[in-house]
């Protein structure tokens, strides 16, 4: 059974900072046209390609999910700076403030490997990160990839979409010169059966939220639920890059 906080609950201290455990699934594939794979994922600083399952238990868990932006010289080379440099301060991310800071920083520090090396000039990332405590879901992304809660009540996406059309309206790195980025961030309670969905648009570009809900909602184990989503984005000719995390809190 889910335990969930209502909208107005304030997650207690004690929950806040106790070790849980949380299982996590995930993939990251180049998919069937484009070449090469741009995205980047990390699960607790561990790495993510061919789909794969590990259980944690600490007191907090941190999801990583980056998209090198497509047509720009080395987006390869932006996600996986953006997520190397927040694994390295991973046991910053105690707030919506920090979190904040440290995608700006990662923003600049972008532009100044752009800088030094001219073939990467305008290379970009969005990025999605999630930290989980046992009680609530600290969130922050800048671009397309998003955060999805799913509860006992449903699928709600947390994250907000920075894009027009096709269009990125914020995203690290990018631009020919630096501009800064401001990162959509909150908190969302979540208790034990909850799960959380990080990804790419290679995933919702072609797989809708009802989709996606109904999916996550089957009672399936994490890497099933993954394994079923990969194959909707196959079935569908998987345009883009697919990158995608599935975590539980298991309590």
């Amino acid at each position: 059974m889910t335990l969930q906080n209502g909208p107005g609950t304030k997650p207690n201290r004690r929950a806040r900072h106790r070790s849980f455990r949380l299982s996590a699934a995930g993939v990251s594939w180049v998919g069937l046209v484009r070449r090469p794979n741009e995205d980047v994922a990390s699960v607790n600083g561990e790495r993510v390609g061919a789909l794969a399952a590990k259980t944690w238990v600490r007191r907090r868990h941190v999801l990583l999910v980056a998209d090198g932006i497509g047509g720009h010289a080395g987006g390869e080379v932006a996600s996986d700076l953006a997520v190397r440099i927040l694994e390295a301060q991973a046991a910053d991310l105690a707030d919506r403030e920090a979190v904040t800071a440290l995608v700006q920083a990662a923003n600049r520090r972008i532009y100044e490997a752009a800088d030094r090396v001219p073939e990467l000039r305008g290379m970009g990332t969005t990025i999605a990160a999630a930290v989980a405590s046992a009680a609530e879901v600290l969130w922050v992304n800048a671009g397309d990839s998003r955060i999805y809660l799913v509860t006992r009540s449903g699928l709600r996406r947390l994250s907000v979409d920075h894009a027009i059309g096709s269009a990125l309206t914020q995203a690290l790195g990018g631009a020919d010169h630096l501009t800064e980025v401001v990162p959509a961030s909150g908190v969302a309670p979540w208790g034990p059966g909850d799960r959380i969905l990080l990804c790419s648009d290679g995933l919702t570009d072609v797989v809708d939220d009802a989709e996606l809900e109904a999916v996550l909602q089957a009672g399936r184990d994490d890497v099933v639920a993954a394994r079923d989503l990969l194959r909707l984005t196959r079935d569908r000719g998987a345009p883009d890059n697919v990158t995608l995390l599935i975590a539980t809190n298991q309590g």
